[in-house]
């Protein structure tokens, strides 16, 4: 996707006014490329989103550094723990609270989750099992289960 443009170099040296004007344009295709929506290779048909951000303070930061940003796209509250002790079942999504020498599934929402953990709620107020979704079906049908530390 091109936009016209017209850019007007002002110098006193031909020779260097044709290599600055040569420099725009080879970094103008190459932004062509790199963003363009046609291309099947640049960066916005990747899905990736651009974002511009005004600082408060400049940055003590060499022209051309990277700069890695994290944003904050969703907030919630809960209890983080490893996506091990989640139990997917059709009537919703389970822990497997160790109460009373039994392991009882308790309800919870999965919120948010990264990587191997996920945010959820209510929080557990008692010990969960971490394990294969396979063991942790079958926790209940054990009945009292004694845990030696």
């Amino acid at each position: 996707m091109t936009s016209p443009c017209e850019v007007h170099i002002f110098c006193d040296n031909a020779n260097r006014s044709r290599t600055i004007a040569s420099k725009i344009l080879q970094n103008s295709k190459m932004l062509e490329k790199k963003y363009n929506f046609y291309n099947p290779n640049s960066l916005a048909k990747q899905g990736l989103v651009q974002a511009e951000v005004a600082l408060s303070k400049s940055l003590n930061l060499p022209l051309g550094a990277s700069l890695n940003i994290a944003v904050l796209t969703k907030e919630q509250r809960g209890c983080i723990v490893p996506s091990g002790t989640i139990l997917h079942k059709k009537e919703g999504n389970f822990v497997m609270e160790y109460r009373d020498g039994k392991f009882v599934p308790m309800a919870v929402n999965s919120l948010m989750s990264e990587g191997d953990t996920i945010l959820i709620s209510p929080c557990p107020t008692l010990p969960i099992a971490l394990e294969s979704e396979v063991k942790l079906a079958v926790l209940p049908v054990y009945g009292e289960v004694e845990i030696r530390e």
